[in-house]
């Protein structure tokens, strides 16, 4: 179980400066998306529910705020939407395709139905888990 809650952590071993201080939100995803690809089924399926629950969540949100929704977020809707974006490439080439086709349904909410179309790939290309 550690394992797999270090795994989704983006606080892990390289995710610090040199002093010790917490690298940019960027970097730290962009590390984090970079595990993803390589990690074990156990903890891409948790990532994955966990990435589906939180757009849900985003996209009920933004149903009833609009873009205000990502005040919330430090980084902002462009962001945000940047990050979700990448975390449906990810799971589309690894996570069971039902759990895809669900977190594709949520960021269609908020990135739009063009955005979403654009990330699928042919299931030839999936590596499942």
């Amino acid at each position: 179980m550690a394992e797999i809650v270090e795994g989704l952590s983006d606080w892990v071993e390289g995710t610090r400066g040199e002093r010790g201080q917490k690298l940019a939100w960027r970097e730290r995803k962009e590390r984090y998306l970079s595990r993803m690809e390589q990690a074990d089924g156990s903890i891409l399926l948790v990532s994955a529910c966990d990435k589906l629950h939180n757009a849900r969540a985003l996209a009920r949100d933004y149903y009833r705020l609009g873009d205000s929704a990502f005040d919330r977020f430090t980084e902002g809707g462009e962001a945000t939407r940047w990050y979700y974006g990448r975390i449906l490439e990810v799971m589309e080439n690894r996570a069971p395709e039902a759990l895809v086709e669900e977190l594709r349904r949520a960021l269609q909410v908020f990135l739009g139905p063009t955005a979403v179309d654009n990330h699928r790939t042919g299931d030839a290309e999936r590596e499942k888990i």
